[in-house]
């Protein structure tokens, strides 16, 4: 017995109709079968009292509604199809369904990615292979264990009570944000050479020491994904937030043979092979999932996402680079949720932001609602260009969705910024 028969007799059954089409893949199936499947989802839906299909019915209702204009040989095979379902489906055959549907969807899909890889389209084949098979794995999966979501209302209370989370260094982000936990994904941004690197080095550093509270016995890391310019300027700019000190002082530190023991005091005696610096210039998405995959991690800094490379299609169908950037920050926000971190990517405030305090979140480089609609929570970083302001920045969180109750949603707060030894402070500091 063919799979589209199979299929089209089992759908005769609402229930089974339910469970089966959203596994139905959008190519390998004969042409016929998806006009069939096509008529029943529109029946279904005119008619959601059925359970059981009346096969003679349904066929004059698609005849006269939905296949009325097709060509009198399309609609002869069709209506053949619709009389084949009128035979009972053996237990063997409906047993693993599912499964079969997913494997038609794999194998064509696999082919249709190597047609176009031949074609001369730019994409990893083996990577975007590879992540295929592991969605498919992870969808075949799920058909057995169900996603449910099991923590009562109380256990969901007790980690607001018990203020569970990373919080920050700056107050007024503290004050507006609630604690973060795995699964929250944020957008950092500022003008070029305004003082990214060192926000995000002076805040992941004071978060670093949190995360043996958050996720206790775990051995969580702290990552930097870095695919702009050197690694070990990140690195070093890091380690200079961390001990809030000047390069000279680090320098007679390093001489003394001290400088590694005083990073760790400050990190709560946490090893340095806690904070994971990666450079990743080139590197595919499945490539970055990869390492995400092997180092544990607490929070994960993505330093740019607008850099990597995708691989595969774009499942909203774009071609624009804002909806290709959409699709990148979203893949990112998943990865936050699949393997349970923190994640805060990078981007550039456009030129429309330029020497405002407080720019919009229309702002963000090349997207104006795209990457907003990927993440949780954005903050700005902005600065003025009179140079007597050069120590002073304005930070603001034009979307926040962990707004703590009670504080500002968007603090609209002036922090100083103090390049020196790499650090945003309070203004009270």
């Amino acid at each position: 017995m063919s799979l589209d028969i199979t299929l089209l007799r089992l759908c005769t059954e609402r229930s089974k109709f339910d469970r089966l089409v959203p596994n139905v893949p959008g190519d390998g199936l004969d042409e016929s079968t998806i006009a069939v499947l096509s008529a029943l989802r529109a029946y279904y839906t005119e008619f959601p009292e059925t359970k059981q299909l009346p096969l003679d019915i349904f066929k004059g209702w698609a005849n006269e509604f939905k296949f009325k204009g097709m060509a009198d040989d399309k609609r002869s095979l069709v209506n053949l199809f619709i009389d084949r379902m009128k035979e009972p489906v053996p237990k063997e055959a409906e047993h693993g369904m599912i499964e079969r549907l997913l494997s038609l969807e794999y194998a064509t899909t696999v082919l249709t990615r190597i047609l176009k890889w031949n074609e001369g389209a730019e994409f990893d084949l083996l990577d975007s292979i590879s992540m295929l098979s592991e969605d498919i794995t992870m969808r075949m999966d799920r058909k057995a264990k169900l996603p449910l979501v099991h923590e009562s209302p109380e256990d969901l209370m007790k980690m607001d009570e018990d203020q569970t989370g990373i919080t920050f260094r700056l107050s007024a982000l503290r004050n507006s944000f609630r604690p973060m936990r795995g699964g929250d994904f944020g957008i950092y941004a500022m003008r070029p050479d305004a003082g990214k690197t060192t926000f995000l080095s002076s805040e992941s550093s004071f978060w670093l020491p949190q995360l043996d509270a958050v996720w206790p016995g775990e051995n969580r890391t702290g990552v930097w994904l870095n695919n702009e310019g050197p690694g070990r300027r990140i690195k070093q700019r890091w380690y200079q937030s961390a001990l809030g000190a000047t390069i000279p002082e680090m320098v007679e530190w390093a001489k003394d043979k001290s400088l590694s023991r005083r990073i760790q005091d400050k990190l709560d005696g946490m090893g340095l092979d806690r904070m994971l610096f990666y450079d990743i210039h080139d590197f595919s998405s499945g490539e970055v999932e990869g390492i995400i995959k092997q180092v544990n991690p607490g929070f994960v800094i993505f330093d740019m996402i607008d850099n990597i490379r995708f691989n595969g299609l774009l499942s909203n169908g774009g071609q624009r680079t804002d909806q290709i950037l959409e699709e990148m920050y979203k893949t990112a926000r998943n990865w936050s949720v699949k393997y349970d971190f923190i994640g805060w990517a990078t981007s550039q405030i456009s030129g429309d932001g330029d020497g405002l305090q407080y720019p919009t979140q229309t702002m963000l480089k090349d997207s104006k609602t795209g990457k907003q609609g990927a993440c949780d929570f954005i903050v700005m970083g902005g600065k003025l260009n009179d140079p007597a302001m050069e120590s002073f920045r304005y930070m603001g969180a034009p979307k926040n969705k962990l707004h703590r109750p009670g504080g500002k949603k968007d603090p609209r707060a002036e922090v100083m910024f103090d390049a020196e030894r790499a650090r945003f402070n309070d203004p009270e500091e």
